[in-house]
């Protein structure tokens, strides 16, 4: 599958508009005001605050005309997504026309819209985009797990069931945008957790490229920030070695349990179990069950099992229709 990030794209229009002032044929897809002094010789709406990024006009219907365009070009050379910067930011009705469009040639295009914040739901319902980027539980997954406060992550997988009746989310543990996940949790042991999480629940994992060797980096809030997580990657599996090669091994087996279980992807889920260091959580579709426990603890954790589940992935001691996970462990049962 391959994706396109839209992002700053007209600029080169707006570089005409600098250039030609009011007689530009673009002047209209900006929002200027040529009375009012600015760093371009004139006034204009950026995106927030970033003088760089000029915000387009969205009413006017030749700036529509031109995404529908750009997007038509990438699908023609075998792009099957549209990951849309700032979604949240756009008019919900823009949108909507582009998926409208968009839709009538390509039935299966996946239209995900980064959303960092604001009402999810509506924002998917109101745009009609397949799914938004699930920010919210990104954020609980490394800090229910750096503060031992598994409540924290069961808040938002509560908030997660309910999303999960109105759009597919799109689910990660880090992006081109945020700290590397193992750089961003305190203890590596608990990256694994992090994993099952991603791997288990409703909607749609994403990896971002690096996360899958045990990249590391941090995100800073300043110019050139993004430096260290955009580093170059080691190629080939051969060259990883160390916490990078079972970084990658993990991933493939989680990536592989998953793909043999696509029902998770709009299965039911429901938290089972619930403490400060250990929770455990199910999803259900039909006759299919997948459960998954997880322990922050430096102690040892027993968990109840309904019957007929097999060990699919981490590290338990079964019993019978119960688990005991050891310190730090982690488990991952399925019925199929």
């Amino acid at each position: 599958m391959w994706f396109l990030t839209t992002s700053g794209a007209a600029m080169l229009f707006f570089a005409d508009v600098v250039e030609h002032g009011r007689e530009s044929a673009r002047s209209d897809w900006f929002h200027i005001d040529f009375d009012r002094p600015g760093r371009d010789g004139f006034g204009y709406a950026n995106f927030e605050g970033h003088g760089q990024l000029v915000k387009l006009r969205h009413a006017n219907a030749q700036v529509l005309d031109w995404a529908v365009d750009v997007a038509t070009y990438w699908l023609d050379r075998g792009v099957d997504a549209l990951r849309l910067d700032a979604a949240y930011a756009i008019p919900a009705g823009f949108l909507a026309s582009l998926e409208k469009r968009m839709r009538a040639a390509r039935p299966d295009l996946l239209l995900i819209g980064e959303v960092i914040h604001g009402d999810y739901a509506a924002i998917a319902k109101a745009s009609r985009l397949t799914s938004v980027t699930q920010y919210e539980l990104w954020k609980a997954i490394w800090s229910s797990l750096n503060e031992h406060n598994l409540y924290e992550l069961a808040h938002a997988l509560e908030r997660h069931i309910d999303f999960c009746r109105h759009f597919v989310p799109w689910n990660f543990v880090g992006n081109h945008d945020t700290t590397r996940i193992a750089s961003k949790l305190r203890d590596r042991r608990h990256l694994p957790h992090a994993l099952a999480i991603l791997f288990t629940i409703p909607g749609i994992p994403a990896v971002y490229a690096g996360d899958e060797q045990g990249a590391e980096g941090t995100k800073y809030d300043r110019e050139g920030g993004d430096a260290e997580i955009r580093r170059p990657l080691a190629h080939q599996p051969a060259d990883l070695a160390g916490d990078s090669l079972r970084t990658w091994q993990m991933h493939r087996e989680l990536i592989a349990l998953r793909r043999a279980r696509p029902w998770l992807v709009d299965g039911v889920l429901k938290v089972t179990q619930l403490g400060n260091r250990s929770i455990a959580f199910e999803v259900r579709a039909q006759k299919n069950l997948l459960v998954t426990v997880l322990n922050t603890d430096e102690r040892s954790v027993s968990c109840t099992l309904p019957p007929g589940l097999v060990l699919v992935a981490g590290h338990a001691v079964s019993k019978l229709q119960a688990s005991e996970l050891p310190a730090q462990g982690w488990g991952i049962w399925s019925s199929a």
